[in-house]
């Protein structure tokens, strides 16, 4: 009996600890699968981050018990990735570089070209429809016909296909006595231009009849495109040039030559009409593309704008359906997107040689790019959680949102204060000829905006059509240093994009210039009221200038720098950060109520609750303290590897968030429950702030990108199960993907 019983004991213990052993071995290849995501994510091979990122929390999941250490980390690779990840799809098959990508009508189809001589049909979804066999040499264009029935392909040697989307071969245009790069049907599908290394452009009847050649020139031709009303044919030369044909009355056989764009530095390779025929864009090896913008007085193209960005030459390029966005293709890996008026949005990375070919989906919903590496790569035509924009040409210092929402203000260290719109259009620069513009700030209700600059002053500005006279704003005029009046200075609007439609009210006027008697400004801000303005400086001191006042109000307690000024929602109070590790809160006229004290480095940023009733302090310990106004501390937020440069309360009071130099915005509970960290910045996070109704965060920081965050999406995510649906189709049709992960977001594993 007692030898029973000690058997049976044994048998638990051993079980106990084969148990134990197997649910370390599982933790572990857990952890390994988490790291794997991390380091995918850091090199930029996103989707397949987000796959080992599914991997890790469905292993999770199966262990069936809590791990307090593990978890987080699973969630926190999975968040990452979803919010992160453009790529969703990617089509393998392509034996060499694929060269060229479109996409149909109906957005239904994508045909790759390739050095391995075929074209390839795919659906959407990655299925193969069909391939395409029939050219002797790579193949350097396709193009679907209007109508999306017909595919056009164009390659080295020298001939032009056209196919049936079954693979049929309809034809073959022969003429070109050299390499063909480019091809393009014109917009009712009755003709098709070609351009070629022969040094040709010629045009075609869709049933192979030759109607014209334009010849004579000393190089060859890239890529070639018709105007949207198929009046005009453009084609990217070697010779550094845009050349533009017109066609006249009676069709292409006397079309006459309209016009050479000059101004590359190098080889002009691709070249794409707007929808509207307004612009042209022109890719080159230079790096750079060029928007010409059509005259209307003489139907001339000029040259508008020049996109730089890439670090590598430009060999494709392409608009967005609605026009208002381009997209570039580079051998430095990367396709960029580009706002029309110039702005680079976003950089979608994940190839891993040059990519040659970009095209939107006509339905707006992806674009398609054509890689080195053989593959085709599908993006997100716009990220669900963060829209991202380059902002500046260097680090973002101020960020500041207007109480409707509608439009967001930045600064930077440059001569320049920028407004944006929630969509990421530029709507209006304001420009200092001979200082720096570093923080900027809205009064309560819209009208009046305030720029603080290096050359230490603060200038006041009213919205035109607003009531507001210097006294009533809190000007003084011709007072002391402080409170000169301006005269009005114009700001016209950019003429791309059109002006949103809450903004265009902003043409504003010069109410008041502030001067700092003595100091070196650090901060510059306007009370919500518009009755005060707060400046501090490396002198430790603060000066408060109220309506009515021929001087400021000089508070004095500081032992250190004060890097920081905020007013109080109701304009009654101020609170200020230093370099002598504290916070304090005043009154408006000067008294001292409170010292906060606690942190064990500068403090950076102060921001009050939007009740009025918490302060929340972040600092170079790299932590955020909250805390009562009588200076009781509630709590203290851990979890930043830098300091904190940005703190911003929900307009609900409920939620705080952090911006550091680690590079992360960090949301929390007021309990200190992380919520969620929001990783886009490649560089410090200078600034942040929520926008009045809560639906999004914008962060800048020293990567000169300033980054919307879709709150509403981001707090309410199910990142499971939002991620499976992101990467089925890969799983499921990518033949590269491993057998055992193609299941792996089925329905009877979630």
């Amino acid at each position: 009996m007692l030898f029973s019983s000690t058997l049976g004991i044994a048998t638990f213990i051993l079980y106990q600890q084969t148990r134990n052993s197997e649910t370390i071995a599982k933790n572990s290849e857990t952890q390994a699968l988490v790291s794997s995501s991390e380091g995918l994510f850091a090199s930029n091979r996103r989707l397949d981050a987000l796959v080992e990122a599914i991997k890790a929390k469905k292993r999770l999941q199966k262990l069936g018990e809590s791990n307090t250490n593990l978890a987080p980390q699973v969630e926190n690779a999975l968040q990452q990735a979803v919010y992160g990840t453009d790529e969703y799809n990617r089509f393998s098959g392509h034996t060499a570089a694929v060269l060229a990508v479109d996409v149909s009508p109906d957005s239904s189809l994508i045909a790759s070209a390739s050095v391995d001589q075929t074209i390839k049909l795919w659906r959407r979804d990655g299925t193969l429809v069909a391939t395409l066999k029939g050219h002797t040499g790579a193949v350097r264009a396709v193009d679907f016909s209007p109508d999306g029935q017909t595919l056009a392909s164009a390659g080295e040697d020298g001939t032009i296909k056209l196919w049936q989307l079954d693979g049929k071969l309809l034809v073959t245009l022969k003429g070109h006595t050299g390499s063909l790069w480019g091809v393009a049907f014109s917009p009712d599908g009755k003709f098709l231009a070609s351009s070629s290394f022969d040094r040709t452009v010629k045009i075609w009847q869709r049933d192979g009849k030759l109607l014209r050649t334009f010849q004579g020139y000393k190089m060859g031709f890239w890529r070639v495109a018709f105007s949207p009303d198929g009046n005009i044919v453009a084609a990217a030369s070697v010779d550094k040039t845009v050349k533009l044909w017109q066609r006249d009355g009676t069709g292409w056989q006397n079309a006459k030559s309209l016009q050479t764009l000059i101004g590359h530095a190098s080889w002009v390779v691709g070249v794409a009409f707007s929808p509207d025929g307004q612009t042209i864009a022109s890719a080159s090896e230079d790096k750079t593309v060029k928007l010409w913008q059509r005259d209307s007085s003489n139907g001339s193209y000029r040259q508008y704008k020049t996109l730089i960005g890439h670090s590598a030459g430009i060999w494709g390029v392409a608009w967005s359906p609605d026009g208002q966005t381009i997209a570039s293709a580079s051998l430095d890996k990367t396709v960029k997107l580009w706002n029309i008026d110039g702005t680079e949005l976003r950089t979608l990375r994940g190839h891993s040689a040059s990519v040659w070919g970009v095209a939107f989906s006509p339905d707006s919903s992806f674009l398609a790019s054509a890689g080195a590496e053989n593959v085709v790569r599908l993006w997100q035509s716009e990220n669900p959680f963060q829209k991202s924009i380059i902002a500046h040409q260097s680090g973002i210092w101020s960020i500041a949102i207007t109480p409707d929402s509608s439009t967001i203000a930045t600064a930077s260290h440059e001569n320049t204060a920028k407004l944006w719109s929630r969509q990421g259009k530029l709507l209006k620069t304001f420009t200092e000829s001979k200082t720096v513009v570093f923080d900027v700030s809205f009064s309560k209700d819209g009208k009046l905006i305030a720029l603080a600059a290096y050359d230490d002053t603060v200038k006041l500005k009213k919205r035109d059509g607003t009531s507001g006279s210097p006294s009533s704003l809190g000007g003084v005029k011709g007072k002391g240093e402080g409170g000169k009046v301006l005269n009005p200075l114009p700001f016209p609007l950019a003429p791309f994009p059109s002006p949103h439609p809450a903004f265009l009210g902003w043409q504003t006027t010069s109410v008041a210039t502030y001067k700092v008697p003595f100091g070196k400004l650090l901060a510059g801000v306007l009370s919500p009221n518009g009755q005060a303005i707060a400046m501090a400086n490396v002198d430790k001191i603060i000066h408060v200038w109220l309506r009515d006042r021929p001087a400021p109000q000089i508070l004095k307690g500081h032992q250190a720098e004060v890097w920081q000024v905020v007013f109080s929602p109701d304009s009654r109070f101020i609170g200020s950060a230093s370099g002598d590790n504290t916070a304090k809160l005043w009154t408006l006229d000067g008294k001292l109520l409170r010292t906060f004290v606690g942190h064990s480095a500068t403090v950076w940023r102060v921001a009050f609750s939007p009740d009025g009733k918490m302060l929340a302090t972040g600092s170079g310990d790299n932590t955020v303290k909250l805390w009562t106004l009588d200076g009781k501390l509630l709590k203290t937020f851990i979890g930043h590897s830098a300091a904190i440069w940005g703190v911003a309360f929900s307009p609900d009071g409920k939620m705080l968030a952090s911006g550091s130099v680690d590079g992360t915005v960090k949301l929390w509970k007021l309990d200190g429950t992380e919520i969620t960290t929001l990783r886009g910045h490649t560089a410090a996070i200078r600034q942040i702030a929520i926008s009045p109704d809560g639906s999004f965060l914008a962060s800048g920081g020293d990567d000169n990108t300033l980054i919307f965050w879709n709150l509403q999406r981001i707090l309410h995510l199910d990142a499971l199960n939002y991620g499976c649906k992101l990467v089925q189709d890969y799983l499921k049709t990518n033949t590269a993907v491993e057998k055992g992960s193609s299941s792996l977001c089925d329905r009877s594993q979630n």
